[in-house]
């Protein structure tokens, strides 16, 4: 970079007001001649002067950008290097204050073949409610899709193919886009014929059984499903879009852990699924105390709080939980059939979650639809929720699609955010996203990095949080240093568990999803020397009740 680029980067990296990069800009102009800057911040950050087409639609207003239009931005130095360019679409509404009913309702979309570029915006709602009506809302995207599914788009001269893989959106958003009955309905999944029933006990729709006959898509359009369908959705314009296959309930986020995992959290802390697996108060803190003593790595940003903030956690957190923490820290506070009851939906969730065991995604969705047969078992017919049922769906969108990592609105929920925190003021909000965005679109564009989602990096270190790792031989090593006498940095020196056996045998045994039991006491006293590229994961090391007891959990998208 140049001073100017620098300057630029910093202002925008940074959310500097133009206040405060004009003060910037005259002290650096008045102390240092040498420096030839711009007058002011709209020049420094090439602002667009000319207004934005805003129109009014149904409960406020609406900006389209263009999915052509970004992606022209985005590849405008260095042409995409893929032929064709698979697109997941976003919709969910964004409030803007907690004093007001002002919000947003972004339209998102990133390419799913280059899972490191952050999304991008297609259009933005700005209004007091969600858009009143969903054929004004989507009308531009509509007729945009209409052309580039079937023509393509040109980029830098070079047509590329365009392909709308998925919708993914929160339960109220799919509802809304598909036109259908909500979420809590009596007939309301978008996935099956399964018919709701009034619960007197919990006063909610709850949903029985496992196997119902699936909808589809021809139905759909021959507008079968009276009771289900109640108004015709925009959606049904769009080229190749499969209305029942397309339209994803396996987001990761909401159904899993917002939902599920949140749940069986909540309930076995507070009693809520049941007096039988209400934990007493002396467990809840000792399961918070071992929660935060487990050392998570380096990827995992946010560490462990307690249980005493359940509801405060994030949705890594559950996340995290359900992946590295839960069968441990729930094992002898938990009934058994409780304890076992959990294991099907972490080994399910766990198979679903990586192509590594893609073999058994099918024994993944035996062990959905068991712990979906056993909830009620364990819990009562009343906790059977939307979010329960929908777990059976989970496997066949895993099966078409890929891993839930690629069914997850995570990536469009971070961009929510930071959508928000480019708000200076509060008033024109829409206007002031466009100019921050017409900024961001000078330094967010794509250089022609190497997208290698082949290559898996993970940080490794001489520590509890970043020392462990699995070898494709099944060895547990701690990672000492870097071999010194090996010039291309191809091996390392450990010292491995000598000790090590399944930490658990049902549904599974754990050995199948590379977890082991161990104890640090057993650590060779020698170091030997390991290959690199005979790492198999990195791995998680919980400690248990037991100090020297360790369990070992990969971390699970390092999994190779």
């Amino acid at each position: 970079m140049d001073f100017e680029e620098g300057m630029q980067f910093w202002a925008l990296y940074t959310n500097q007001t133009h206040q405060s990069i004009n003060m910037m800009l005259k002290l650096l102009k008045s102390n240092i001649d040498s420096v030839n800057l711009p007058e002011n911040a709209r020049t420094l950050l090439r602002t667009k002067r000319t207004p934005a087409e805003i129109t009014k639609i149904d409960g406020g207003q609406f900006w389209y950008n263009g999915i052509q239009k970004c992606l022209s931005s985005f590849f405008c130095k260095q042409g995409p290097p893929f032929e064709t360019l698979s697109l997941n679409l976003f919709v969910d509404g964004l409030p803007l204050y907690k004093s007001s009913s002002l919000q947003f309702w972004p339209i998102l979309f990133n390419i799913h073949d280059m899972p490191n570029v952050r999304p991008m915006i297609a259009g933005i709602f700005c209004g007091n409610t969600k858009p009143g009506n969903a054929d004004e809302y989507l009308k531009k995207l509509v007729e945009e899709l209409k052309i580039i599914l079937v023509k393509g788009t040109t980029i830098n001269g070079v047509t590329i193919a365009i392909k709308l893989r998925a919708v993914i959106a929160d339960s109220p958003a799919r509802c809304f886009l598909k036109g259908v009955t909500n979420f809590n309905g009596y007939i309301s999944c978008l996935k099956c014929t399964c018919h709701g029933e009034y619960n007197h006990d919990s006063h909610t729709v709850i949903f029985k059984g496992v196997n119902h006959k699936m909808h589809t898509d021809k139905n759909f359009r021959a507008k079968a499903y009276r009771q289900h369908q109640k108004k015709c959705s925009p959606l049904l314009e769009i080229p190749f879009l499969n209305m029942i296959r397309d339209i994803i309930v396996s987001d990761r986020l909401h159904l899993i852990d917002l939902g599920v995992q949140r749940r069986l959290l909540l309930g076995w802390r507070d009693g809520t699924l049941g007096l039988h697996a209400k934990l007493s108060a002396s467990a809840i803190s000792e399961i918070s105390e071992l929660l935060q003593r487990i050392k998570l790595p380096s990827e995992i940003h946010r560490p462990f709080r307690g249980l005493n903030v359940l509801k405060y956690w994030k949705a890594t957190e559950f996340s995290s939980f359900l992946h590295y923490a839960g069968i441990v820290v729930l094992k002898d506070v938990l009934p058994d059939y409780v304890y076992n009851h959990f294991l099907l939906l972490f080994c399910s969730i766990t198979m679903l979650s990586t192509n590594v065991y893609k073999n058994n995604w099918h024994v993944a969705n035996e062990m959905l639809k068991e712990f979906v047969v056993q909830y009620s078992n364990v819990y009562g017919d009343k906790f059977l929720t939307s979010n329960v049922h929908n777990l059976l769906h989970v496997y066949d969108e895993v099966f078409f699609f890929g891993p839930l990592i690629t069914l997850s609105t995570y990536p469009f929920e971070n961009l929510l955010q930071v959508l928000k925190n480019l708000l200076r003021g509060r008033r024109q909000e829409l206007q002031q996203i466009i100019n921050r965005l017409s900024e961001l679109e000078n330094v967010y564009q794509y250089k022609g990095e190497t997208q290698n989602t082949n290559s898996i990096d993970f940080k490794m270190q001489d520590n509890d949080r970043d020392g462990w790792v699995l070898t494709k031989q099944k060895k547990i090593v701690r990672f000492i240093k870097l071999d010194s006498n090996s010039s291309s940095l191809h091996s390392f020196h450990g010292r491995e568990v000598l000790k090590q056996w399944d930490y658990f045998e049902y549904p599974i045994k754990s050995s199948a999803l590379h977890i082991y039991a161990g104890k640090l006491s057993t650590l060779s006293g020698a170091e030997t020397t390991f290959n690199f590229h005979d790492i198999k994961c990195k791995l998680v090391a919980v400690q248990t009740r037991t100090p020297d007891l360790y369990v070992f959990i990969p971390l699970i998208h390092t999994l190779k």
